[in-house]
């Protein structure tokens, strides 16, 4: 027989170059950076946290964010634990986004919680419509929250109180459907659509605990338009490539997203390329063909790290409609 592996090396957070950056060796106890066979503990007491906000990306082995500590993935910024990452306290890991794109994380062991564990992935909604016009924006849920215990309420999703529409596409007959209640639960992998009418960018916090493994969208709708919303689960980007060649008998081979200055939908297929790059972001809703009525299954083989705003940044996609129902 073999001796047992050798236990992790701890790498302590302490914070001494009070300049926040993960990236700077002055700010870890080793003078080193974590590797993905190192421990990263961050505990009470220090004078800054942890943020990821210079270094593309970076890697840790456990990753322990300890009571009263905290760690911000910046936009563009990806961190990947190969071990167990433990989350103590309410938001400690907080996935932030901006006009620039969205922050990305990995974990490539398991994840725990303590009593008041949880974390926060930020979607950002940016409105370039003049005051009054709607303009339609493709999201889902980025984390699980209990309740309801799948997915999100839509309450999650309000951006302005009493002021933001919200839609499901009902693929059986090619129509928007108006949703409303608050307390109407998103599923996990859902797409649905956003609109406010004061031309006022958006942030979206939703706080609760990470996708990760095996996660299912709902039942893809089948023998109506064949076409149906879904969104990334993951606090990272999706490899689209990856996620047809695993489900070449459900789906098509390409996803799409509307634009309207052209008036028609962009278009990215797979081996092949187009209009969006293959990362689909996190919390970021797009069009499928369904070839069944099987859900599209997420698996953490599919995450990857991406740089770049979200599509609907980069190449807008707000739908611009004429807009009747209730607001939340």
């Amino acid at each position: 027989s073999t001796p047992a592996n050798m236990p992790m090396e701890r790498y302590m957070w302490t914070g001494d170059a009070a300049d926040k950056d993960w990236a700077n060796v002055n700010n870890w106890s080793s003078f080193t950076l974590p590797t993905s066979v190192n421990n990263a503990i961050i505990t009470l007491g220090r004078t800054t946290y942890p943020e990821l906000n210079t270094s593309a990306n970076a890697t840790a082995g456990n990753l322990d964010i300890q009571a009263g500590a905290h760690l911000y993935l910046a936009p563009n910024k990806g961190l990947t634990a190969s071990g167990t990452t433990t989350i103590t306290d309410a938001q400690a890991l907080r996935v932030l986004a901006d006009a620039s794109g969205v922050g990305s994380f990995i974990d490539n062991g398991t994840i725990t919680y303590g009593g008041s564990g949880s974390a926060t992935v930020q979607t950002f909604v940016e409105n370039n419509g003049s005051v009054g016009a709607y303009y339609m924006h493709q999201v889902g849920p980025t984390v699980m929250q209990t309740p309801p215990g799948t997915g999100v309420y839509l309450s999650a999703f309000d951006l302005d109180v009493l002021g933001t529409y919200a839609y499901y596409y009902q693929q059986s007959s090619n129509t928007w459907v108006n949703i409303y209640d608050p307390s109407t639960v998103v599923p996990t992998g859902k797409g649905l659509i956003l609109s406010t009418t004061d031309a006022t960018d958006y942030t979206i916090n939703m706080t609760g605990t990470l996708l990760t493994g095996s996660v299912a969208s709902p039942a893809l709708g089948f023998g109506g338009s064949n076409v149906d919303l879904i969104s990334n689960p993951y606090p990272s980007s999706v490899d689209f490539e990856l996620l047809y060649s695993a489900h070449s008998s459900v789906i098509g081979t390409s996803y799409y997203i509307w634009r309207p200055a052209l008036g028609s939908y962009g278009v990215y297929t797979a081996t092949i390329g187009g209009d969006f790059p293959k990362e689909i972001k996190p919390g970021q809703g797009f069009f499928l063909t369904s070839l069944s009525s099987s859900p599209v299954t997420f698996q953490n083989a599919y995450r990857t790290h991406s740089t770049g705003a979200l599509v609907k940044d980069v190449v807008p996609y707000l739908l611009s409609l004429e807009v009747t129902g209730n607001t939340f």
